[in-house]
């Protein structure tokens, strides 16, 4: 199984191990790939303050040796490499792919997708369209508290997704439309200055069949 493997390419019931589970962009994708039936695990460094979408095994902290040995597993980019469970599994030649890796695989299952990037508002936004779009059933995936854990399920061929500019995170992802609201700078554990940002941004809108921006901001403009 490799990284351009489709979610939807994986046999039906399928474990799914995901570490860092409770973060605000990793909930959605826990509760739809449990949602379409894979047998779906969680571990964080925290109790849940919620209850997870029904069936989730979950457990604080790590424990490597309950992850199945033939599950996908699953990294949000503040996991470092040398996480006890995300070793564990590489050591044991299981498939371990990032959390953008893995959103990218999901949006190439729709027929359209819209990305939402920008330094400020993006769970706003992509809730927005969640109203907005609601008469083409489009599945969100948020991480403001919309729906279920910032999942809202749709029946239409249309995905609207928050795009994160972390650590690149967003260039694992083609939409159909890249909506960028703004841009300043930011991560700079990971950009060195403005103008790094802005070729990301750049990247990101070349990937797209068509980009709306903010024409307003000075970054995004020039």
């Amino acid at each position: 199984m490799s990284d351009t493997t489709k979610s939807g390419a994986l046999p039906p019931e399928h474990p799914i191990h995901f570490i860092g589970g409770l973060g605000a962009g990793m909930l959605p994708l826990v509760a739809l790939l449990a949602d379409r039936g894979y047998r779906v695990s969680a571990s964080d460094r925290r109790e849940p303050s919620f209850s997870l979408p029904q069936g989730i095994e979950f457990w604080q902290g790590h424990e490597p040796e309950r992850i199945a040995p033939d599950a996908l597993c699953v990294y949000s980019l503040a996991i470092p490499e040398d996480d006890a469970e995300r070793a564990f599994a590489t050591s044991r030649g299981q498939t371990v792919i990032s959390r953008p890796r893995l959103l990218g695989m999901l949006a190439a299952e729709y027929a359209a997708s819209v990305g939402v990037a920008g330094s400020h508002g993006k769970s706003t936004v992509t809730a927005m369209l969640s109203h907005l779009l609601a008469d083409l059933s489009p599945t969100v995936l948020c991480g403001a508290d919309i729906g279920e854990h910032g999942l809202v399920r749709g029946g239409g061929s249309l995905l609207v997704y928050e795009a994160c500019e972390y650590r690149d995170a967003f260039l694992a992802t083609q939409p159909t439309v890249a909506l960028l609201l703004n841009l300043e700078l930011d991560h700079t554990d990971y950009f060195a200055d403005i103008h790094a940002l802005e070729r990301s941004f750049a990247r990101f809108s070349d990937s797209a069949e068509l980009t709306v921006y903010n024409a307003d901001d000075e970054c995004l403009s020039r």
